[in-house]
């Protein structure tokens, strides 16, 4: 099998289904009754390479890495259990459409915490993700712009007035996530050409206007000044920067200021879904997880059976079925709080293992991690979301060894050294 012999082709594998996502090119095939499609098969083969080398070798998960796999293949086992439960109760497709978003996300981590990869070769994958996501979004700029597609052909919503948005949150996000770590583990070392990709990178996450991946993308960038003032200056001289390009671009560009402005109001009052206001997806949180929905505190423990539907009513005017916009309140409603508690356990322990450490890496990583886990109050997570976490896990045991209980004081003068040092001698 070729992912024991090469495993870096898995990753190249979910990467590459993300990217034919973004460019809208659609690969599957009907089994069953279920629209199969290539990132399904990608993560299939991805959760069948572990179950093999967990079976030929099951000392490949050493010990310093037992703890998040543990809890990672748990929540893989209780997804499971519930799909099982739910397939006799609401039919194979319906269990199973529902149960993909799992499957994604922990194939994606438990790959990532068995095969042997290599940290700094994935940084720079991802890097090259950045330039390939960004020249997506002209293209789509350019196809609207052509009156060769429709302004919500790229994305759900076009958009704050004349602004479309030629790439979808999840996209968004992942420019977001790369940008940040690539900004302290790869700066240094980026040439001319590669130095634009990552200064164009902020203007795109502004551009696409998805609100909440401006907030998760700014509480990660939030991270990275709380822990150095090194980075802190250099974030404030960048930002004011990007402000100042901004302020002297933006004016003499037809349509885009007015309608960012309406953004950045917007998004005080409001979030990304059909409904708009936050108030709304509150109350449609609550209905999901009511006593009418969960009438057993076992419901809660163990969550409601894939398949289960979504349909609610809110704010006892509106019907729904739409999904919960939430990747914490699915788990909790599918897989219970013993699935919940398992990822929360993760974002932890990670964070834990990272904050401790002392490196720019380790800083780098946590700002993708809460990226994340801001995005993830917003939204569903798919594959590439399980890649990032996984990375991230990798990122934390890679530099376990470093880590001591240091003092806060400690920790964000060491990272000032270090960037101090990047910067003499990159």
């Amino acid at each position: 099998m070729a992912l024991f012999r090469y495993p870096i082709l898995g990753i190249y594998g979910l990467l590459v289904t993300f990217l034919l996502r973004a460019l809208k090119i659609d690969v599957g095939a009907d089994v069953l009754g279920i629209a199969v499609t290539l990132q399904d098969a990608v993560s299939g083969l991805l959760l069948l390479s572990v179950i093999l080398r967990l079976a030929l070798n099951p000392r490949s998960i050493t010990r310093d890495r037992r703890t998040p796999f543990v809890m990672a293949f748990g929540l893989l086992l209780i997804g499971l259990a519930s799909l099982f439960r739910g397939m006799p109760e609401f039919g194979f497709p319906s269990a199973v459409n529902d149960f993909r978003s799992t499957l994604h996300v922990t194939a994606a981590v438990l790959y990532c915490l068995t095969v042997p990869l290599s940290l700094g070769k994935s940084q720079w994958q991802l890097f090259g993700v950045l330039g390939i996501l960004e020249g997506i979004a002209l293209y789509h700029w350019g196809l609207i712009g052509a009156g060769l597609a429709e302004p919500t052909a790229f994305a759900s919503e076009a958009g704050a007035s004349s602004i479309p948005r030629s790439l979808n949150s999840q996209q968004a996000v992942m420019i977001g996530q790369i940008m940040l770590m690539a900004w302290l583990t790869l700066r240094d070392h980026l040439r001319g050409w590669q130095r634009l990709i990552l200064l164009a990178a902020p203007v795109f996450v502004l551009l696409l206007q998805h609100r909440s991946v401006w907030l998760a993308v700014v509480t990660g960038g939030l991270v990275l000044a709380l822990q150095s003032a090194a980075v802190r200056r250099r974030l404030t001289r960048w930002g004011l920067g990007l402000g100042v390009a901004l302020a002297l671009i933006l004016p003499f560009i037809p349509n885009v200021t007015a309608p960012l402005r309406e953004s950045l109001s917007a998004s005080i009052t409001e979030t990304q879904s059909d409904e708009s206001t936050f108030a709304w997806r509150l109350a449609g949180w609550q209905a999901i997880l009511g006593r009418e929905n969960y009438p057993s505190d076992t419901d809660y423990v163990i969550g409601k059976p894939y398949g289960t539907s979504w349909e609610r009513q809110i704010l006892g005017i509106y019907t729904t079925s739409a999904d919960p916009h939430n990747w914490y309140i699915t788990l909790l409603a599918r897989v219970g709080a013993i699935g919940l508690t398992l990822w929360l356990g993760l974002i932890v322990w990670a964070a834990v293992q990272l904050a401790r450490a002392r490196t720019l890496e380790a800083l780098a990583w946590l700002a993708v991690l809460v990226t994340q886990a801001v995005y993830g109050t917003a939204y569903l997570l798919w594959p590439e979301q399980g890649l990032m976490m996984g990375l991230t896990l990798l990122a934390a045991l890679s530099l376990r060894a470093d880590h001591r209980a240091v003092s806060g004081v400690r920790r964000k003068a060491v990272f000032d050294h270090e960037f101090a040092r990047r910067r003499v001698n990159p």
